[in-house]
């Protein structure tokens, strides 16, 4: 588990994508686990306070471990990579490929940085994603995102 990047993931849904159709995917069932029920938390708070009209059952459909999320697609993608030092389970260029081709419009990657940049990180297929959409945009740090950042996607054709 990574309570960092559950944080950012939890900031990214509740200030940006809550309304829109998103699915968070992440490598370990005990993250998804703890996004899902921080997910519930911040939708029953919501709920309490009139401002949603999204039921704590929303979290269970729409956080997924890689291995549940077959066959599923959304506008939306959040991907943790959960991992901060070891690669783990981001070694595997299949169970990878399908964490990061459920995306129709938008792909959001939550990642530590620093591992994907030494040298044993930067060879795994992520990695090369990452470096890719640094090309494009610019990358956000936790510390943006808890000051009321948002993301701001741009189209590329």
């Amino acid at each position: 588990m990574n309570l960092r990047e559950a944080d950012a993931v939890m900031h990214i849904i509740v200030n940006q994508f809550l309304t829109r159709e998103f699915l968070v995917i992440t490598p370990y069932n005990a993250q998804k686990e703890l996004i899902a029920n921080r997910l519930r938390d911040a939708i029953r708070k919501r709920y309490s306070q009139g401002e949603s009209n999204v039921t704590v059952t929303f979290a269970n459909e729409r956080v997924h471990s890689v291995n549940t999320v077959q066959g599923q697609e959304a506008d939306v993608i959040i991907f943790g990579a959960v991992q901060t030092s070891e690669l783990g389970f981001l070694k595997n260029k299949r169970r990878m490929n399908v964490a990061l081709t459920h995306a129709k419009d938008r792909l959001v990657v939550v990642a530590h940085m620093a591992l994907f940049r030494n040298r044993r990180g930067r060879k795994c297929l992520l990695a090369a994603l990452l470096r890719k959409m640094e090309k494009i945009t610019p990358l956000v740090n936790s510390k943006q995102l808890s000051t009321g950042f948002r993301l701001d996607f741009k189209r590329i054709v």
